[in-house]
């Protein structure tokens, strides 16, 4: 029964180590995909070619991963518009979420992952919606608009049928549905933590304007004393100038007598 155990016991002990370094490789992969999409988006050119433009091979490219990273910038930006730059932005939570849990023991879902999948492409949607309702003047340098191509085709979807406001609602409660998915977030937790610093900040502020106060007093009544010590010395002062002189008089030595004797 021993041996039976150990043998039991030696898979699920190969599983976690692998589960270990699958997790571990996963990581660094999602850290390296971070960096290079914030540095294909942030040194993004128009002039550079691209999907949407290309000018020959011998095209000079200042993009700052190449090629490579001026086509992925062009497509992202001409589908997603500015949502472009919440892929990194989502994926360095991601890795920062995997850090944080990296002690935690728990298998692989593929019910959850399609689950939060799904949830970030709610975020992408319906975010890229709102933009393009919102954001128009900044989205003037991008070719599709603040929200890209899908921004435009949501936003034609749901404001002829709900309007502006309703298509607003509408498409926040999907970013934020989106987003709670994806980040595993419990708004009541961030309304109680959020509540929580808020009154932490407001007795801490009370208590330093108490302090302030008492200070602000303190030095107050120092100087009112002063004042009032100035004052009395001004008057002393005065007084002793207003009084008479004092005259002394030499004292004349009186004559010895001679005695009888």
């Amino acid at each position: 029964m021993a041996e039976a155990k150990t043998k039991e016991a030696q898979p699920n002990t190969d599983n976690a180590y692998i589960l270990v370094r699958l997790r571990e490789g996963a990581l660094i992969g999602i850290v390296a995909i971070c960096l290079y999409l914030s540095l294909a988006l942030f040194s993004f050119d128009p002039a550079d070619p691209g999907w949407s433009y290309d000018s020959g091979a011998n095209q000079s490219v200042s993009n700052l991963v190449g090629k490579s990273g001026a086509w992925i910038a062009d497509v992202m930006l001409f589908v997603f518009g500015y949502l472009a730059f919440v892929f990194p932005m989502l994926l360095a939570f991601q890795a920062w979420q995997m850090f944080r849990d990296r002690q935690r023991q728990s298998e692989f879902s593929w019910l959850i992952f399609a689950f939060r999948v799904s949830g970030f492409i709610l975020t992408l949607i319906a975010g890229a919606g709102l933009a393009t309702l919102h954001f128009y003047a900044p989205g003037e340098s991008l070719r599709e608009g603040s929200g890209g191509v899908l921004g435009i085709e949501v936003s034609q979807a749901l404001e002829p049928a709900f309007g502006y406001i309703g298509a607003t609602l509408f498409l926040l409660a999907g970013f934020l549905f989106g987003l709670t998915i994806f980040a595993d977030i419990s708004w009541l937790r961030v309304m109680d933590y959020t509540g929580q610093k808020v009154m932490t900040a407001s007795a801490y502020g009370y208590h330093q304007w108490l302090k302030f106060k008492s200070q602000r007093e303190e030095k107050e009544k120092v100087k009112q004393s002063t004042e009032s010590r100035r004052e009395a010395l001004v008057k002393q002062v005065e007084k002793n100038l207003k009084r008479t002189a004092v005259k002394i008089e030499p004292v004349k030595p009186k004559k010895q007598e001679v005695s009888d004797r």
